[in-house]
């Protein structure tokens, strides 16, 4: 078992595929819940080229630009008028589209404050480390 995001476990099965190579690799959220993943786009406060941070995103998020940066990239993005351009394949794989089932199971992870972020992230490092 190991822990993977969502899309890279699905690039993984797409690159796996390409090569030829037969493996068993499987995406599963457990039954007590997953991370919900957010992106997000940002603009810094004293950006010196506005106008060109708006056109920038404007631009990644039309439908066929958003569809061919998933579609390369194997992670879902929230545009909905991109899906009709993907494939069914993208679409039905719940690594990257998931279903309502596991929507239901999913839950945002709350910001923590400096001394909870400290514990948890020393938690996760020494889960990852195996000690």
């Amino acid at each position: 078992m190991a822990m993977s995001w969502s899309g890279d476990y699905a690039t993984a099965m797409k690159t796996a595929r390409e090569a030829g190579i037969d493996i068993d690799l499987r995406y599963s959220v457990p039954a007590e819940g997953g991370a919900l993943w957010i992106d997000g786009l940002y603009i810094p406060t004293d950006a010196p080229h506005l106008e060109n941070a708006y056109t920038f995103i404007n631009f990644l998020l039309r439908a066929d630009v958003a569809a061919d940066i998933a579609a390369q990239v194997e992670y879902a993005n929230a545009n909905a008028a991109s899906w009709e351009l993907l494939d069914k394949e993208s679409l039905d794989n719940p690594a990257i589209y998931p279903d309502e089932a596991i929507w239901d199971r999913m839950f945002v992870i709350e910001t923590a404050d400096p001394v909870q972020e400290r514990a948890r992230t020393r938690t996760l490092a020494r889960a990852k480390s195996g000690l």
